[in-house]
């Protein structure tokens, strides 16, 4: 999750009584290495947190974010990325893309604010001024923050239907002949990941580095340790407790115990859930044994369940290892998170972040 390692480093460079500037990307225009709302935090000593671009631009953005830690005044940088200059070679990318580039204040409430929507896991969004003023209001579904004035209805309204729609996106707006950059802050999805056996220790650690919130479900507290786990939260819980987990419509939900029982156990608690995602590992015949087997139990799964519930799980990539399977189960989570189809990119034509690429086979 970068924007919590932006802000981590924030926190370390305010302890240290160190200025700080925060790089946006606000817009693209053709192809680019990264998408609007991605944030790079520059040190004044020159360090830097996350990229912008494949590693080509950040040294001219040090540079300039260096002048507004001094000027104390936001700049809007537009960088062509097709310049032969940059290396002398070209970068590749035949695009350009915009930066806005803003002194870090401990003392902005608005900055804080938005910054504390990030640490949250907030649903939010925020309208920038990018004409000067730097002006600038924050939604979230509960309240509003700052005013931009005459357009402050017009700004809300906005900012409502951007975080209504299935994927919300960052990018520019006009407001009253000013131009804006609306941004968006979306929770994270949670992977709720059942069975703490060796191969589960892979899928998690993919998963913590892809932007998941990873909670990890086993009923043998021995093996639910954060040396194995490292950055997931841990409920050692059994089926009978299984009803104290909160699953919602932005948690995946992974099945890898193992264990006939534990499996089926787990796939009914996520049935019950609003969950977008139930995947369960291993071949088709397992499936068929745990409805069969459901179906003995006098309790069976509807055909409507069994459509829910994705297997075999991952993508076809031939997986063999366990960082291979791995690799196969969180590239079909980020897929569906994102709502492509997690289709090869050969031959599409038109952007590799389009949704488009969510219907082609």
């Amino acid at each position: 999750m970068e924007r919590l390692d932006v802000l981590n480093g924030l926190r370390e460079a305010r302890f240290l009584g160190e200025r700080a500037a925060l790089a946006t990307v606000v817009n693209v225009i053709g192809s680019a290495y990264r998408r609007e709302g991605t944030v790079m935090l520059v040190r004044a000593d020159g360090t830097y947190t996350c990229l912008v671009s494949g590693g080509c631009l950040e040294g001219e953005i040090v540079f300039l974010a260096q002048e507004v830690m001094r000027s104390g005044e936001a700049r809007l940088q537009r960088y062509n990325l097709d310049e032969e200059r940059m290396f002398g070679l070209g970068i590749g990318c035949a695009g350009e893309m915009d930066i806005y580039i803003e002194a870090a204040n401990p003392a902005d409430p608005l900055q804080q604010r938005w910054h504390q929507t990030w640490e949250n896991f907030e649903l939010a969004a925020q309208l920038t001024c990018l004409s000067g003023s730097g002006a600038r209001t924050i939604l979230t579904p509960l309240e509003v923050y700052g005013s931009l004035g005459a357009v402050q209805e017009q700004a809300e309204v906005l900012m409502r239907q951007r975080l209504a729609s299935p994927q919300p996106k960052a990018g520019l707006v006009e407001l009253g002949g000013l131009t804006y950059f609306l941004d968006v802050n979306i929770p994270p999805p949670e992977l709720l990941l059942f069975g703490a056996a060796h191969d589960s220790q892979a899928v998690v650690r993919l998963a913590c580095e892809s932007g998941f919130r990873v909670r990890v479900v086993d009923m043998r507290a021995g093996l639910l340790t954060p040396e194995r786990f490292p950055g997931a939260s841990l409920s050692p819980l059994t089926p009978e407790q299984f009803s104290q987990l909160s699953i919602g419509p932005r948690s995946f939900v992974v099945v890898m115990n193992h264990h006939f029982l534990l499996d089926l156990a787990s796939l009914r608690r996520a049935l019950q859930s609003e969950a977008p995602f139930i995947g369960l590992l291993g071949p088709r015949s397992r499936l068929d044994k745990l409805a069969a087997n459901a179906q003995d139990e006098g309790l069976p799964l509807t055909p409507a369940e069994l459509s829910r519930i994705r297997n075999p799980l991952g993508l076809a990539i031939g997986a063999d290892t366990t960082t291979e399977v791995a690799i196969s189960v969180v590239a079909e989570l980020l897929a569906a998170s994102r709502g492509f189809s997690g289709g090869p990119l050969d031959g599409h034509q038109g952007k590799i972040h389009s949704p488009a690429l969510a219907s082609e086979a």
